[in-house]
């Protein structure tokens, strides 16, 4: 099917938005192209709402500061060399009234993580 779709060119396709009813808390997957200490790419799964993640950030403790992540595609966010020990991970989030940040109090991704694993938050976007 894929050479028929490509002789055809441009191809305008119609889609509307609907808010989903998936309840509990947030979720991240740890890409399976990560690589330990060079490379994260995270997977925001367990969404729900009408609530966009605008931004991802991960809070480096050596410099008390927080990185932006890439929006790579879709709901997965990158950052090369990445920086060591537990992260902490914060989302910029807008319901179509409100923008702001929400995060865990706790470090949120494991030091030693590893591609493919998941990991369930404590944070809820309705």
């Amino acid at each position: 099917m894929a050479k028929q779709l490509f002789a055809k060119g441009v191809v305008e396709i119609e889609y509307s938005r609907v808010s989903c009813k998936i309840g509990g808390n947030l979720m991240l997957k740890i890409n399976k192209y990560s690589k330990y200490r060079h490379y994260l790419a995270i997977v925001v799964m367990n969404q729900g709402g009408v609530t966009d993640i605008l931004d991802v950030e991960v809070y480096e403790e050596e410099t008390k500061q927080w990185l932006s992540m890439r929006r790579a595609y879709g709901a997965v966010f990158d950052l090369t060399s990445p920086p060591s020990g537990d992260l902490n991970v914060r989302f910029l989030t807008s319901d179509g009234n409100e923008i702001k940040w929400v995060q865990s109090n706790k470090a949120v991704i494991p030091a030693e993580w590893k591609a493919g694993i998941t990991i369930e938050t404590d944070i809820q976007l309705s």
